[in-house]
């Protein structure tokens, strides 16, 4: 498992290349969908993609001034 960290960066790259793309017009159809298809769920557990959604949503929400027209990202619910 990777430390907080390490993943807090994935996240934030992830949550850049999305607003990067988001601007570009890439990502406004089907945005949760683009998400998705941004964060590898090979590449991370359960856990550590939960992690990066949630920093993710962190910043989606607390963004002011860029993306005000996305609603508040919500966690898919999953059985265990």
């Amino acid at each position: 498992m990777k430390d907080k960290k390490s993943l807090y960066k994935d996240a934030e790259y992830i949550y850049y290349t999305f607003i990067n793309d988001y601007k570009n017009n890439s990502a406004k159809k089907n945005y949760k969908e683009y998400l998705d298809s941004l964060i590898d769920s090979t590449k991370y557990s359960l856990a550590e993609e939960v992690f990066i959604r949630i920093r993710i949503m962190e910043f989606i929400n607390n963004d002011n001034y860029t993306i005000k027209s996305i609603e508040p990202l919500e966690l898919e619910k999953r059985s265990f």
